[in-house]
């Protein structure tokens, strides 16, 4: 059960990304259908179990998503004003 809601989350992350006009993809697209791709793989393959096998899968899971998005352009993005206010010490 937890694994079709990984998908469905994954799909659900990613299927804004897909929705762009097709005549301007290219080679973002190109890397995000890819991964999107290697997503599902992983999930297909996944076993199904508790503890280790579900860390190991969403670990794989990240190493494909994660590079694609910039986290640290996001926060400043999702802050505004107030990330310039942060202090990065604490």
């Amino acid at each position: 059960m937890d694994k079709k809601i990984t998908l469905y989350l994954f799909v659900a992350a990613i299927l804004p990304l897909l929705s762009l006009p097709y005549a301007a993809a290219g080679e973002p697209t190109e890397e995000i259908r890819a991964a999107v791709n290697r997503g599902v793989e992983i999930l297909n393959g996944a076993k199904e179990g508790g503890g280790k096998e579900k860390a190991d899968t969403i670990g794989r899971l990240k190493r494909v998503v994660y590079p694609l998005f910039d986290f640290e352009e996001m926060a400043k993005r999702s802050l505004g004003a107030h990330w310039r206010r942060l202090d990065p010490q604490r």
